[in-house]
C-alpha cells in the first residue's frame, strides 16, 4: 500500500482503461505542474492524452496501442473488462478478446500486465522531459480501477501491475470517481462548491460507468466524505471513438456505391436519429444510474448541489444535455479536460494522501465462526465435535464486522478479535487460512446460506509471533495446544483491502489474500 510521498519524489497516475488509456506525472514539490502524457508510440503526428487500450501478438512482437490498431488485422481489445470475472458486460471486443485469450492460453491478468508493462513508455518520455535527474527520483504509482468492480477484480489488477514490475510498497489503487472528483474539483470554478455541498461523481466510460457522491467536509486543506452507496455498471462507450472520430460518415473502404442506403464513395451518410439511436440505449443506462444516486442522497435529506461528468463518454457533448435536460435545477458540469480527470487525480491522491474521511461500505463483510450446539437451534447434521474443546460446535455460524452502508475510513482500520486453537509444537500449525466472506443482503444472514458469498482465504502466518506469549491449554485427554487471541486488521483503501494480523497491539506482516 502505498503512503503519501516526500520531496523530490515522482507520481505516476496510470488510468488503465476498457478502450483507452492515459498517464498522468507530477513531481511532490510542484503538484500545481500535474502533466499528462501526449505523446505515444506509432501515434505519428497525432497527439492525444490517451493511447488506446489495444494490444496484439505478432510473432515475436507485443504491440500495443496505436501501433496494434495500424498493424494488426485482429487486436485484442477490451481485456480491462475481463479481469472481473464476477459480472457479464454487453462489450463485444470483450466477448472477443476471451475467445483470443483461450486460443493463446493466457488469462486476462497476465495480457493486462503486458500492456501495463508497456506503458512503461513513461519512463522514456519522462526522462527526455527531466534529464538524468529522473533516475534518482523516488517513484511512486497510483493505480485506478472502477469504483464498480469487485474485490477479486481489484486484486487481478494489483497483480497485473505488480507483474509488470511495479513493485508493490510503491503502488496504490484508487477508484476512478474519487480520482476523479479530486481533479474535478480543482479543475472547476472557484465557488463553484462550497463546504458542505453534495455532488455527484458520474465517470461514464469506455466499458463502466461509476457513480459515487460526496459531501464537502472541508476545501482547504480537500476533505471529502461519501453519502450514499454508489451505483454502477457495465455500460458506456467512448464518445471520442464512436461518434466526434466518426461524425455523421461512417467509412465503409471497398464498397460499391449505393443510393438507396446513401453509401458513396466509401462513405455511409449516417442520420443524426441513427446515430441517436446507437448512443440511446447507453445513455439512457447512464440516466438510470444517476438516477438512482439522486434519489438515495433525497431520501437521505441531503440538498444536491451538482453532478460532475468526467470520463471519455462523459466528455460526450450529447449526454451533457440529456444530463441538463433531466435536471434543470442541478448544475451539471463538465470539466473542459473530462478525458484525463481520472489518471490527473490519480497523481493528486499520490501527492496529498487520502482526501475522503470515510467511504461507504457496498458489502457486508466477516467470518464464519464456532458456537456450543444447542438441540433446540441447530440441527445436528450442522455439528462437529472440537478435540480442543472437548463439545460439539456449530460453525456455520456468521460474524459480521463490517455492515453495508456504514462508514469505513483507511485512516482507521477495523479491528477484530480471532482465537485460534492449534496444536502445540507443530510449527506447520502456526500457517493457516481464515476464510472471509461477504454479501450484499440489506439484512445480516444470521448463518452461512446462499446470500452469503465467500470472498477470499486469508493465509495467516504466526510463526514470527514468539511461542512465549501463546497461553498454552492441556484437556481432560492430555491434548496440549494453544489458544491464541490475535486480531486481524482490515484497512479499507478507495481501490483495495489490505489485511494484517496483530498480535498484543504489534503488527506481525500483512495477510495474503486468494480470491474467489
Amino acid at each position: 500500500m502505498a503512503e503519501r510521498t516526500t520531496n523530490q519524489s515522482l507520481v505516476i497516475g496510470i488510468d488503465f482503461g476498457t478502450t483507452f488509456s492515459g498517464i498522468a506525472w507530477a513531481i511532490m514539490d510542484d503538484q500545481k505542474s500535474v502533466q499528462v502524457i501526449s505523446s505515444w508510440p506509432g501515434s505519428g503526428n497525432r497527439s492525444s492524452v490517451k493511447t488506446p487500450t489495444v494490444m496484439a501478438f505478432l510473432e515475436d512482437r507485443f504491440l500495443w496501442g496505436w501501433q496494434a490498431l495500424a498493424l494488426s488485422p485482429e487486436p485484442i481489445r477490451g481485456v480491462k473488462l475481463l479481469l472481473d470475472e464476477s459480472q457479464s458486460y454487453r462489450y463485444s471486443p470483450s466477448l472477443n478478446a476471451n475467445k483470443l485469450l483461450g486460443a493463446m492460453k493466457k488469462s486476462p491478468v497476465d495480457i493486462a500486465s503486458e500492456y501495463l508493462k508497456a506503458l512503461a513508455h513513461t519512463n522514456e518520455m519522462l526522462e527526455r522531459r527531466l534529464g538524468s535527474a529522473y533516475n534518482d527520483m523516488d517513484r511512486k504509482f497510483v493505480l485506478t480501477v472502477p469504483a464498480v468492480w469487485s474485490d477479486k477484480a481489484k486484486d487481478n489488477t494489483l497483480k497485473a501491475a505488480i507483474n509488470a514490475g511495479i513493485p508493490e510498497h510503491r503502488l496504490a489503487l484508487l477508484s476512478e470517481p474519487e480520482a476523479a472528483a479530486l481533479y474535478t474539483l480543482r479543475a472547476i470554478q472557484p465557488n463553484t462548491i462550497k463546504k458542505n455541498d453534495t455532488f455527484i461523481v458520474c465517470d461514464a466510460g469506455g466499458g463502466t460507468v461509476d457513480l459515487n457522491s460526496y459531501r464537502v467536509h472541508d476545501l482547504s486543506p480537500l476533505s471529502l466524505e461519501e453519502v450514499v452507496e454508489g451505483t454502477g455498471g457495465f455500460t458506456g462507450t467512448d464518445c471520442e471513438d464512436d461518434f466526434d472520430y466518426v461524425g455523421w460518415r461512417l467509412p465503409l473502404p471497398g464498397t460499391e456505391d449505393n443510393g438507396e442506403i446513401e453509401l458513396e464513395g466509401g462513405y455511409l451518410q449516417l442520420s443524426k436519429s441513427q446515430i441517436q439511436g446507437v448512443f440511446d440505449p447507453v445513455v439512457q443506462d447512464v440516466l438510470s444510474l444517476v438516477h438512482t444516486q439522486v434519489r438515495r442522497i433525497r431520501v437521505a435529506g441531503l440538498p444536491l448541489q451538482a453532478i460532475l461528468l468526467v470520463g471519455g463518454f462523459g466528455s460526450c457533448e450529447y449526454l451533457y444535455r440529456r444530463l441538463r435536460r433531466a435536471y434543470p435545477r442541478i448544475t451539471v458540469i463538465q470539466p473542459q479536460d473530462a478525458w484525463q480527470a481520472i489518471a490527473c487525480g490519480a497523481v493528486l491522491r499520490g501527492i496529498e494522501g487520502n482526501q475522503v474521511r470515510n467511504r461507504l461500505a457496498r458489502s457486508h463483510y466477516g467470518v464464519k465462526y464456532c458456537v456450543t450446539y444447542n438441540a433446540e437451534l441447530h440441527n445436528r447434521n450442522e455439528a462437529h465435535w472440537c478435540r480442543f474443546r472437548e463439545k460439539l460446535l456449530v460453525s456455520n455460524i456468521m460474524r459480521w464486522f463490517i455492515s453495508k452502508g456504514t462508514p469505513i475510513s483507511e485512516n482507521e482500520p477495523v479491528r477484530k478479535r480471532f482465537c485460534r486453537k492449534l496444536v502445540c509444537d507443530v510449527e506447520a500449525s502456526l500457517i493457516f487460512r481464515e476464510g472471509l466472506y461477504f454479501s450484499s443482503s440489506e439484512m445480516t444472514p444470521y448463518k452461512l446460506s446462499n446470500d452469503v458469498n465467500h470472498l477470499c482465504d486469508l493465509r495467516v502466518d504466526l510463526r514470527a509471533v514468539p511461542k512465549e506469549l501463546f497461553k498454552r491449554r492441556t484437556n481432560s485427554t492430555g491434548l496440549s495446544y494453544y489458544s491464541i487471541d490475535f486480531d486481524l486488521a482490515i484497512i479499507p483503501t478507495s481501490g483495495y483491502m489490505y489485511f494484517q494480523v496483530e498480535f498484543n497491539g504489534t503488527t506481525y506482516g500483512k495477510v495474503q489474500a486468494e480470491y474467489y
